[in-house]
């Protein structure tokens, strides 16, 4: 009797945990789709982009850095990781332009966390200029005439004006988004946490490579 009893227990374990596997997010309730694209991804490629649509003005980033992080390096080379920072107001313009040009300095890894801590710990206004250019020589080890000819360069420009562009092809209302292949955006009524919101990204980057290998077999 006892054995019959723990079969069906262990029975019942593993029906759960094959109903947890089966488990599908589903659209507009966990994500939506793209309706115009913005980029084109390569059937032929086996990567997948990722992207964070953020800003460091945003206290819900600030939270989500923390899961990010944890997650980043659970992903292997089917997963390329980028972050685009958004510019919703005036204020922001100096955050973005901050973050492309520790990007073009290759020193984000620096002042990433600390710009956050700055702002959200600290309380800092890291928009103004004096304060960034002290980041920059401080975390970034970087001087203020490298920092400010990054800071006021044609490639920064262009990146914050590539962002503007992806906010709007995107449709991006808010920050933190998730933006998977340029044609999946991880948000719904369903979504209760940050955890949840990568596990979004993970099927969503199953679905594009399994969509991929479907067009290739097909040869559409």
């Amino acid at each position: 009797m006892k054995i019959q009893v723990f079969l069906i227990g262990v029975t019942a374990m593993f029906a759960t945990v094959a109903l947890t596997q089966e488990v599908e997010f589903r659209e507009f309730e966990h994500y939506r789709e793209i309706p115009t694209r913005f980029e084109t991804s390569d059937i032929h490629s086996d990567t997948v982009v990722v992207t964070e649509m953020f800003s460091y003005s945003c206290s819900h980033c600030f939270t989500f850095e923390r899961d990010l992080s944890d997650w980043l390096p659970q992903q292997d080379e089917t997963v390329k990781f980028v972050r685009e920072h958004v510019v919703f107001t005036g204020p922001g313009l100096n955050l973005a332009k901050a973050f492309y040009a520790a990007e073009e300095l290759g020193v984000t890894e620096k002042i990433h966390d600390s710009m956050f801590i700055a702002i959200h710990i600290n309380g800092l206004r890291m928009n103004q200029l004096d304060l960034l250019v002290r980041l920059f020589e401080g975390r970034g080890e970087t001087s203020a005439t490298d920092f400010q000819a990054a800071f006021n360069s044609f490639n920064v420009e262009n990146r914050v004006r590539r962002s503007d562009a992806l906010v709007r092809g995107w449709r991006i209302e808010a920050t933190p988004t998730m933006v998977v292949d340029g044609r999946y955006i991880v948000v719904g009524t369903h979504i209760r946490t940050n955890r949840q919101v990568l596990e979004v990204v993970d099927f969503l980057v199953a679905k594009v490579l399994e969509d991929r290998r479907s067009q290739r077999n097909t040869g559409s």
